[in-house]
């Protein structure tokens, strides 16, 4: 019963260079079928695994930010997402967007980073929900 989802993180950093992501699932987590974009500082990249929060991560950087998930359609668990975040030390401005479609209700949200190797080292995630 889930319509609203708030992820947010504070001085959350990694280990490596790999970009940081969202995923969502319905029973299990889903890699594919995101329609995503985001920007570090104007330049884009996109993606169809994940929400992408960073891209790329700079090991000694930490990221402070929020996304918003909304659930946009009932009938096809379709999720939106907007999201904006900085570089502890200012230096990167981060925002994206972006849908998927799942096959049930949405039960799990993670984050984790893109590579599946590198891991966070410092900071906190917090999720928020509305129903």
């Amino acid at each position: 019963d889930v319509k609203i989802i708030y992820a947010k993180f504070a001085a959350l950093s990694t280990n490596g260079t790999s970009n940081i992501i969202l995923r969502v699932g319905d029973g299990a987590t889903q890699t594919t079928g995101y329609v995503t974009v985001g920007y570090n500082n104007g330049t884009g990249t996109t993606a169809t695994s994940a929400f992408i929060i960073c891209s790329p991560a700079v090991a000694a950087d930490a990221y402070t930010g929020t996304i918003i998930l909304t659930l946009t359609d009932d009938d096809t668990f379709t999720w939106s997402g907007i999201m904006v975040a900085t570089a502890q030390d200012g230096a990167s401005e981060l925002t994206g967007a972006g849908h998927v479609n799942l096959d049930s209700a949405l039960d799990r949200v993670i984050f984790t980073m893109a590579n599946g190797t590198d891991i966070f080292d410092a900071g906190t995630a917090n999720l928020i929900y509305i129903t």
